[in-house]
């Protein structure tokens, strides 16, 4: 049975990829680093974020990444809201001086959503098969990131003026 349509990739070749991206970006962003004795693990989302409001900005950025492959595998838009939100809290916590890249370390907001999004795959799996979004979705869904990023950048410069 062939799965292809003009030529594209089949849907489920799309989410396995999708899925490998995104195990690896999550891990990369929040776990990269294991500190020696401790056994904790921080990932370039930390190490960028003690940059001060450049560095957050940078983590929101790469953040963002994950989110959009939740938009590209056609993930429900309160998914992608979630997701974001959880994106943009490590943000604005990046913030706080000190406090901020304590919380960053603490709280691996592209783990999480790398679990909700194999969540919702999973789940798409056992109801329907492998779901992929259509054009209209993606559009949106992206539509629905980048407003998020400029949102939270903007209040990082205006929290950097205002407050630094």
């Amino acid at each position: 049975m062939d799965t292809t349509t003009n030529g594209a990739l089949p849907p489920l070749a799309q989410v396995q990829a999708s899925r490998q991206r995104l195990q690896r970006l999550s891990r990369l962003l929040d776990e990269a680093i294991r500190i020696p004795g401790l056994g904790w693990k921080v990932g370039v989302d930390s190490l960028v974020g003690l940059v001060p409001v450049l560095g957050d900005i940078l983590g929101l950025a790469l953040s963002g990444f994950v989110v959009y492959e939740g938009v590209k595998v056609g993930a429900p838009r309160p998914l992608l809201l979630k997701m974001t939100g959880f994106a943009a809290l490590d943000a604005l916590a990046g913030l706080v001086p000190l406090l901020g890249d304590v919380f960053d370390f603490a709280f691996k907001a592209n783990r999480i959503n790398a679990r909700l999004l194999e969540e919702y795959l999973q789940e798409q799996e056992r109801r329907h098969g492998i779901v992929v979004a259509g054009p209209g979705q993606r559009r949106m869904g992206v539509a629905v990131l980048v407003l998020g990023i400029a949102a939270i950048a903007g209040l990082a410069i205006w929290a950097a003026r205002h407050f630094f």
